[in-house]
């Protein structure tokens, strides 16, 4: 089970899942990774949970009230984990493009040479 966002791309063996009529989409994702799903997968050689079977799996809705104070208190740690992520991949394209012209010589720190200069 993956949780994603923005724009991705999903082939034909995958089901796309968002929450509904006041279950949020993070709501879902939390309660069906917590759920056993062998009892609903198919397939000898290839595993597979079919469309059939995952509106099969048992999902307790809660009432409108438990349900908005249930998003309200996941949804800013969501965001965080979303922003957190989005940083971090910045951070990975930075370092991918600058190391190998730092580990080449071809892009020089004068900071850390003096560093090194200095006893």
């Amino acid at each position: 089970m993956q949780y994603v966002w923005g724009r991705f791309w999903v082939n034909n063996h995958a089901h796309v899942l968002q929450g509904a009529n006041g279950v949020s989409t993070e709501h879902l994702m939390l309660g069906l990774q917590r759920l056993d799903l062998t009892p609903y997968v198919t397939g000898a050689v290839q595993a597979k949970l079919n469309q059939a079977n995952l509106f099969r799996v048992p999902f307790v809705i809660p009432s409108s009230p438990v349900a908005t104070a249930f998003a309200a208190e996941v949804e800013s740690l969501y965001a965080k984990l979303r922003n957190n992520k989005a940083q971090a991949q910045v951070l990975a394209d930075i370092r991918d493009a600058l190391l190998p012209r730092l580990i080449s010589g071809k892009l020089r720190l004068p900071e850390v040479e003096a560093a090194l200069e200095t006893p």
